[in-house]
């Protein structure tokens, strides 16, 4: 292929055939050869004004949707207790991390690259691996489903939050972002996918690709795992308090943001062969709007008309919820459509929250109801309200729409299931699934992190209170209470980490949690190993530890 840039076209400064100009051209000559490869799609004109447009929507879209995971770490972090949110924000930075490299080493590949064999119909992609041979206009494309592929890895941080080592989180990142998500997404998404090619099935923005994959594991992982403590010890199985309210609507509101880009910028690579793709990204945003906004007004009147008083944690969720409520089909219905959807996604959440409680699953952060169910109620409700669905045709097309999306979200639902439960069968085998007890009672953060999460000075430290003999006796106080929580922990130091703990006896273990509530003022060392020099030493101007609440 010649080259575009010749060196009779280049100024003077660029014709030495050695020194800074010359290597500026021979970059530039690179940048063009690669530019001009073929891309898997030969017949695009990538010299287009639209063309153009579509690849610079890609790439706005992805760089927000990767935004997303400052919302999903902040939204986690609440809802954990602030003596395990360190560890839930590093997690969140690791699952992303290797999630994303791992896409790029071979997820990609097998997602999006030249199929198998010569058929029509495809399982798997077999080219592209680190990009090698890649062009870079294919380069938007692959940063947009990297977004995505990191996405559905963080729904299950959320939901096993506060009980993975380091160990499993390596492993499902590496799992959902090599093998499962891509071959969920070839079959969907690829011009060769064995589901696309079929006609019939549609997921326009991952309500089954990315709602219902992350949702399985998720599910799976919080039942293989087994509850928390504080869980197990509850009453009727209850989530406990979140620590922080302000992270948890924060998170809420840059998850949103990033969902209008979700479900927008979709429209650039669905539909990017339409005249205007930006009129359905409109309608795909307006949409996720109406149904976000609609599920968390359902969520507030059925909080006032049933409890009388409302929940950050119910309301936030259902407002997450409606955004995934029209993922996969969100510039195919009419905004009518997309408020009965919001109104539909809270009652389905409601159902699978109190579905979980009954199989006693701990969730953390709810992550099953809002990616798995509503991601099934996405799919599944989708083929009624599209416009060419059954609510407006009742036609035989339309019926074998909602069939195959059921036969498609069963496939995936078994593929995702497959994995997810050889995986953390595995893991448990060789006792690395979850922390140990211990790990759970003196929290993430001081098992597994030099961070805490807050720095809190005990009460009577020389700060406060200028008397160094109130405040030596304000030490010996908190160090007693130390102590007496000290006494509680060596209870758990021979209790077995059996697989089915605690679902089968987390009464064993009431001591360890009447000393959790003793008492308020108290703080836990950083490192546990390090606990019997810590509360004898002297505590004025101490800042160290969590303060456990």
């Amino acid at each position: 292929m010649a080259h575009v840039i010749q060196n009779a076209s280049l100024p003077q400064t660029f014709q030495h055939e050695d020194g800074p100009s010359f290597a500026m051209a021979q970059l530039l000559d690179s940048l063009e050869l690669l530019r001009n490869r073929e891309c898997f799609d030969s017949s695009t004109d990538f010299s287009t004004s639209e063309t153009l447009q579509n690849h610079s929507m890609l790439l706005i879209g992805a760089a927000i949707i990767l935004s997303m995971q400052l919302g999903f770490a902040l939204f986690e972090a609440g809802f954990t207790s602030a003596k395990s949110a360190s560890q839930m924000l590093f997690k969140n930075m690791l699952d992303v991390s290797v999630s994303g490299l791992v896409f790029f080493a071979v997820g990609y590949a097998f997602a999006f690259g030249l199929p198998v064999g010569s058929g029509d119909r495809s399982i798997i992609g077999a080219s592209g691996f680190f990009l090698a041979g890649s062009a870079l206009c294919q380069l938007p494309q692959f940063l947009f489903q990297l977004a995505f592929a990191t996405t559905c890895v963080t729904i299950v941080s959320g939901g096993v939050g506060e009980r993975t080592t380091f160990a499993t989180t390596i492993v499902y990142s590496v799992i959902m972002s090599a093998i499962v998500f891509p071959l969920v997404a070839h079959a969907a998404w690829a011009p060769t996918g064995w589901l696309n090619t079929l006609g019939y099935f549609s997921d326009f923005a991952g309500g089954a690709v990315v709602h219902v994959t992350g949702g399985v594991m998720a599910f799976f992982g919080c039942w293989m795992m087994g509850p928390r403590l504080k869980v197990a010890n509850s009453d009727n199985f209850e989530r406990p308090v979140p620590h922080s309210t302000p992270l948890i609507v924060s998170g809420s509101l840059i998850i949103f943001v990033g969902f209008l880009f979700f479900n927008g910028a979709t429209a650039y690579t669905r539909l990017s062969n339409q005249t205007y793709p930006e009129f359905a990204a409109a309608l795909s945003m307006t949409n996720t709007v109406i149904a976000a906004f609609a599920s968390t007004l359902t969520a507030v009147v059925y909080q006032s008309a049933t409890v009388g008083k409302f929940s950050i944690v119910t309301t936030c969720s259902a407002f997450i919820a409606g955004c995934v409520s029209v993922c996969s089909f969100a510039p195919f219905m009419m905004p009518w459509a997309a408020l009965v959807m919001g109104i539909a996604t809270f009652f389905t959440y409601i159902a699978w929250e109190k579905l979980l409680v009954l199989l006693k699953v701990d969730d953390t952060v709810g992550a099953v109801p809002v990616h798995l169910g509503v991601g099934l109620l996405s799919t599944l409700f989708g083929p009624f309200l599209r416009l060419d669905g059954i609510f407006y045709t009742f036609s035989r097309n339309a019926w074998l729409g909602f069939g195959w999306n059921l036969a498609g979200c069963l496939v995936i639902i078994a593929w995702c299931g497959l994995w997810s439960f050889g995986g953390f069968w595995v893991l448990r085998r060789f006792g690395v699934l979850r922390h140990s007890l211990l790990a759970d009672f003196v929290g993430s953060n001081a098992y597994e992190m030099v961070e805490q999460t807050y720095y809190i000075e005990p009460r009577g430290s020389s700060t406060r209170n200028a008397n160094s003999g109130a405040n030596n006796g304000n030490s010996h106080g908190v160090a007693q209470t130390s102590s007496r929580v000290l006494d509680r922990m060596t209870q758990v130091r021979d209790v077995i980490d059996t697989d089915d703990f605690p679902r089968t006896q987390p009464r064993a273990l009431q001591p360890i949690m009447e000393a959790e509530r003793e008492g308020r003022q108290r703080t836990i060392t950083m490192h546990f190993h390090a606990a019997d020099a810590f509360v004898t030493q002297d505590l004025r101007g101490a800042t160290h530890g969590d303060c456990v609440v």
